[in-house]
């Protein structure tokens, strides 16, 4: 049996080696006649799987170490008798302190206080309530809105769509769908990107043509400005540059993209793979070596320990840059980065030592999953 699997996968050709013969491909570079050859393919989100791709071929199952999988056509592959896994939930954590990086971030320079702001989550499953996780350790208030989510569950946190958007922080974690009875395609339109109040901040983790980006841009540029930080753009890796200059963050699709969630999506993949052969997993274990931040003082606050671990001002001015080059070497340049300077260790990856900071910032660290040491 031949698996074909992502390159760009951690671990994935040791860990599939025992279920038959491993061969490695570019994400973007998948062939028809390369997946012909194989019965497993596992992919990212780079990959389309569609008719086009596995017509005819031998392909039985299909995986995706990612969340989304709007990449790929479901209905295809259940008409076809393929099998399908993707790896939801697996970079929820990821996504969920990329998304408070920027929140502190925002927070300091728009003058604003963790006490003071209002954060409102548009979604709540995996990402959404791994988000609110993080901000009830902050004591922040936020609320959100899923209409797939009983109400009942959380009777203390959803609420309506229009109270969402008048926080002062509006985070996107929904998937894309075109269909059904909340579409959520241009589901931040011109209307709602309207509602959105003056100096308010718009963060996309999810795809990108869940909101509209053109009506975006003429809200960005025209009066009563909002602030913009966005992870995932319409016809990606093909960043619309206009766009890119106008986002207070621009960044390259890397919300959820670390070691830890990589590993996590693999092994919930690999496991789906087994479950699907009918043969018993094996246990992988990783070697988890803890980061040091360094010492940075007693002056330091958080921002300055989160621009450590997740350094956005450095991906935004080199997002920004990518993001005027011509075809096809801004599609280059963008997966480029992303495999040499986007991937990143979670909170939890990290050690602060008590000598290198006040007491204050340690005990906040913590409460966020770093690793303390006295």
């Amino acid at each position: 049996m031949k698996i074909l699997v992502d390159s760009e996968l951690t671990d994935a050709k040791d860990i599939f080696s025992h279920l038959g013969r491993v061969e490695v491909f570019e994400g973007r570079m998948l062939t028809r006649q390369l997946a012909k050859t194989a019965q497993i393919l596992i992919v990212r989100s780079v990959t389309t799987v569609d008719r086009n791709l596995l017509q005819d071929s031998d392909i039985r199952f299909v995986g995706s170490a990612t969340s989304g999988q709007d990449h790929v056509d479901t209905e295809f592959l259940e008409n076809n008798d393929i099998k399908f896994a993707s790896a939801a939930g697996t970079n929820a954590k990821t996504v969920a302190e990329h998304v408070l990086c920027c929140i502190v971030e925002y927070l300091d320079e728009s003058a604003a206080t963790l006490e003071e702001v209002s954060v409102g989550l548009v979604g709540y499953g995996h990402v959404g309530q791994a988000v609110g996780e993080l901000l009830d350790r902050l004591s922040v208030k936020y609320c959100a809105y899923d209409p797939f989510v009983n109400s009942d569950l959380y009777p203390m946190i959803l609420s309506d769509f229009n109270k969402v958007l008048g926080s002062d922080v509006v985070s996107l974690h929904v998937p894309l769908t075109h269909s059904g009875t909340h579409p959520t395609h241009n589901l931040i339109g011109s209307n709602v990107i309207s509602e959105l109040s003056t100096g308010a901040l718009l963060i996309n983790t999810a795809r990108g043509n869940v909101l509209d980006q053109k009506a975006l841009l003429k809200r960005l540029t025209g009066g009563n400005k909002i602030w913009a930080a966005i992870d995932c753009w319409a016809d990606e890796p093909d960043i619309d540059p206009e766009l890119a200059q106008a986002v207070w963050r621009a960044t390259p699709h890397i919300a959820g993209y670390s070691r830890e969630a990589k590993r996590r999506a693999i092994l919930s993949v690999y496991e789906s793979v087994c479950k699907f052969l009918g043969v018993d997993s094996k246990r992988f274990e990783f070697p988890r070596d803890l980061r040091s931040i360094g010492k940075l003082g007693g002056e330091a606050e958080l921002k300055d320990v989160l621009n450590i671990v997740h350094p956005l001002r450095r991906h935004n001015e080199e997002t920004k840059k990518l993001s005027e080059l011509d075809w096809p070497q801004k599609a280059f340049d963008f997966d480029d980065y992303r495999a040499e300077y986007g991937l990143r260790n979670e909170f939890s990856a990290y050690q602060t030592v008590y000598s290198d900071f006040d007491g204050g910032i340690i005990k906040l660290l913590a409460r966020l999953g770093f690793v303390s040491k006295p």
